[in-house]
C-alpha cells in the first residue's frame, strides 16, 4: 500500500496501481478547518488485517491562534474502511516535520518555531516536548529517547 498526499490523502494498492480510498473526513479533523501535511505507516501488529498510520494536520488558517492536530488512523483491508482511533492536539503552531522510530513505538513532530514533540503511537499520548530546541538540547533529547525506548521494550 502506498499513502499519498495532496488535496486528498490517498490509499493505493501497489501491486494493481488503483486507489482504494479516500481519508475520510472525521468530526475531530473537520477539512474545512484542517489540512493534512504528512503520513507515516506504523507496524503496530504485523498479524493484523489493518494497516496504522500517523496523520499529521495543520490548520488551514495561519494565525496564533492555529492548533495542529496529529491523528492514528486504521485501515481494514476485507472492509475497505478507515477508522480513526485517536487524534491529540500538537501545538498552536505549524508541523514541519513528521517521523517514526525505528522501533515503531514513538513518533516525533517539529513545529515551525522549532518546537519538538514526541508521542506514544498506539495512544499518542505525549512523552516529550521541548520549545524552540537548539543545538545543545539535542543531547538531552537523544538521552531521553533512547531511554524511552529501553522502558518501552521492556514493557512489551
Amino acid at each position: 500500500m502506498l499513502l499519498t498526499v495532496g488535496n486528498d490523502v490517498n490509499l493505493w494498492h501497489i501491486s494493481t496501481e488503483k486507489k482504494l480510498q479516500t481519508l475520510p473526513e472525521s468530526a475531530a479533523l473537520p477539512n474545512s478547518k484542517y489540512k493534512c501535511r504528512s503520513v507515516r505507516f506504523v507496524n503496530l501488529n504485523p498479524q493484523s488485517k489493518r494497516a496504522f498510520f500517523i496523520a499529521a494536520h495543520n490548520c488551514r488558517i495561519r494565525n496564533s491562534k492555529q492548533d495542529c492536530k496529529l491523528s492514528l488512523w486504521a485501515f481494514d483491508q476485507e472492509t475497505v474502511s478507515f477508522s480513526t482511533l485517536a487524534v491529540k492536539e500538537v501545538a498552536k503552531d505549524a508541523i514541519s516535520s513528521l517521523t517514526v522510530s525505528n522501533c515503531n513505538s514513538m513518533v516525533a513532530v517539529g513545529t515551525q518555531t522549532g518546537g519538538v514533540f514526541v508521542f506514544d503511537t498506539r495512544s499518542l499520548n505525549n512523552f516529550f516536548h521541548v520549545e524552540h530546541l537548539i543545538r545543545h538540547q539535542w543531547e538531552e533529547l537523544n538521552k531521553v529517547m533512547e531511554i524511552k525506548v529501553l522502558k518501552h521494550s521492556f514493557l512489551e
